[in-house]
C-alpha cells in the first residue's frame, strides 16, 4: 500500500508540475521544465516525539529523506526506523494573486497498540485557496482530512479547517522578518478543538532563517526534529548544505533554524501550515486529543468473574467473506460461547475495517457491508460481557475478497 501511495504522489507531482511549468512568467518567457527554480535535497532525519500528558518514555525515530521543492510543488519521501512517510503538495495559479493547492500525505508509524508494537497508518487529503503575492503577504484558507487505521478504537477521521496569514518585510540589509498566524478547528472523536499558532522569523542572511513559535496545542517539551544533508539548486547548478532543526522549549513554545540556499526568496504561497500538515509525522488525533486517544488504545484486559460464578468463554474460527461490491450485507459468522447469561453483550474491541464490519450486540452475529479495492486480511477481536460475571475475548483473522 505505501509503495502505491508514494508512486501516486510522485506521478501527480510530475503531472501538475508540467502544467505549471508551461505557464509563462511575468517577463513572458516560458519555463523550460518542471525543475526550474527547484531544489533537490537528500538528508538524514532525527526525531523525538513524546506524550506531553503522560510520564512515559519518549519515542525516537531515525531515517533518511528526499525532497523536491519549488514555487508550485513540494514532494517529500522519508523512510526510517519504525516510520515511513510520503507527501506531495501542488499549487496552481488561477491569477497572479489567486491560487489553489492540493495535498496528499501518507504516514506509517510504529506505536504501542493494545500492549504490542504495531504499525498504524494515517492518510491525509487536503485543499486550500489563497490570495497574495510571492514575497510580502499571503492569506490562505483550507481543509484537511486525516484518516487513521490500525489504532484499535482510536481509528477514525481528524478533520481540520484553518486560516493562515503570512506577512514579510525588510527593514534593512540585515533586518528582514516574517510573521505567521494560524487559527484552526479540528474535529476528532466527534468533538471540536479550537487552537492557534503564531511564529516570528528572522533572516540573518539570504540563506539563514531563525524562528520562534507558539502553539496552543500541547507538545512534549523534549520533542525535537533535525533534518541535515545536501541540496542541489537547479537554477545555479550548485550543491550546498541543508539544515532544518526545531526543538521545544516547553509544551507550547518551539525554536528553530533553517539553512537553505536563497531561503529568503522562497514563495510565501508554498510554506508553513498546509505543507507541514499534509506531510506531518504526528498522529493528528493523538496530538490534538491525547487523553481521549490514549483511552482508546490502552491494553484491554478481560475482567474476572464474581466468586463462585463461571466465567464466559468465547471462540471464533478464521473467516472469509466476499464484499459483493458493497451492495448487500454478507453474514460473517457468530462466535461460539459458553456460560453466557441473559443480558450478555458483544462488542468488537479491535476492528481495522471500521464501519464496514458490524456486530449485533445481543447475538454476536457479525456482518459485512462494504467495498474494498483488492483483497484484505485483518485481525479482529470480539468480546462478550456477562452482567456481573466477567468478560472474555477472542481474536480471529477475517479475509475479505474483493469480487465486485
Amino acid at each position: 500500500m505505501k509503495k502505491l501511495v508514494i508512486t501516486i504522489l510522485v506521478g501527480l507531482s510530475v503531472l501538475v508540475g508540467s502544467v505549471n511549468a508551461s505557464q509563462k512568467t511575468d517577463e513572458g518567457v516560458t519555463s523550460s521544465g518542471i525543475i526550474d527554480n527547484g531544489q533537490l535535497r537528500v538528508y538524514g532525519v532525527g526525531l523525538q516525539i513524546g506524550n506531553p500528558n503522560a510520564d512515559t518514555k519518549d519515542k525516537s525515530y531515525n531515517g533518511a529523506g528526499v525532497q523536491f521543492e519549488n514555487d508550485f510543488s513540494n514532494i517529500v519521501v522519508e523512510y526510517g526506523s519504525d516510520y515511513t512517510k510520503g507527501s506531495a503538495v501542488l499549487k496552481y495559479d488561477i491569477t497572479n494573486d489567486i491560487y489553489i493547492k492540493g495535498g496528499l500525505g501518507y504516514l506509517q508509524r510504529e506505536m504501542l497498540i493494545l500492549g504490542a508494537d504495531k504499525d498504524v497508518t494515517q492518510t491525509t487529503l487536503g485543499a486550500g485557496l489563497g490570495y497574495g503575492d510571492e514575497k510580502s503577504y499571503n492569506i490562505e484558507a483550507g481543509y484537511l482530512d486525516s484518516k487513521l487505521k490500525d489504532a484499535a478504537l482510536a481509528d477514525g477521521h481528524s478533520k481540520i479547517s484553518y486560516i493562515e496569514v503570512v506577512g514579510k518585510h525588510s527593514f534593512g540589509e540585515y533586518a528582514t522578518f516574517d510573521i505567521v498566524g494560524i487559527a484552526k478547528n479540528t474535529n476528532v472523536f466527534d468533538k471540536n478543538y479550537d487552537d492557534y499558532q503564531a511564529e516570528l522569523g528572522w533572516y540573518a542572511t539570504d540563506d539563514v532563517r531563525t524562528f520562534a513559535g507558539y502553539d496552543s496545542v500541547d507538545h512534549d517539551k523534549n520533542d525535537y526534529a533535525v533534518r541535515a544533508g545536501i541540496q542541489y539548486t537547479f537554477a545555479t547548478a550548485e550543491f550546498s548544505p541543508y539544515l532544518r532543526a526545531t526543538a521545544n522549549t516547553d509544551k507550547n513554545v518551539n525554536v528553530g533554524l533553517e539553512y537553505s540556499e536563497d531561503i529568503a526568496n522562497r514563495s510565501l504561497k508554498m510554506r508553513d501550515f498546509f505543507e507541514n500538515a499534509v506531510g506531518t509525522g504526528d498522529i493528528v488525533a493523538q496530538t490534538v486529543a491525547p487523553e481521549v486517544f490514549a483511552s482508546k488504545v490502552v491494553v484491554q484486559e478481560d475482567t474476572p468473574p464474581s466468586p463462585g460464578i463461571s466465567s464466559p468463554t468465547i471462540a471464533m474460527a478464521n473467516q472469509n467473506v466476499n464484499d459483493e461490491g458493497g451492495g448487500s450485507t454478507q453474514i460473517v459468522g457468530t462466535p461460539t460461547v459458553t456460560n453466557v447469561v441473559a443480558g450478555a453483550t458483544y462488542t468488537l474491541t479491535s476492528n481495522p475495517f471500521g464501519v464496514m464490519l458490524t456486530i449485533n450486540s445481543s447475538t454476536g452475529q457479525m456482518s459485512w457491508n462494504g467495498d474494498l479495492f483488492g483483497n484484505q486480511t485483518e485481525t479482529i477481536t470480539v468480546k462478550v460481557t456477562n452482567p456481573d460475571t466477567g468478560t472474555a475475548s477472542a481474536s480471529f483473522s477475517l479475509t475479505v475478497v474483493d469480487n465486485g
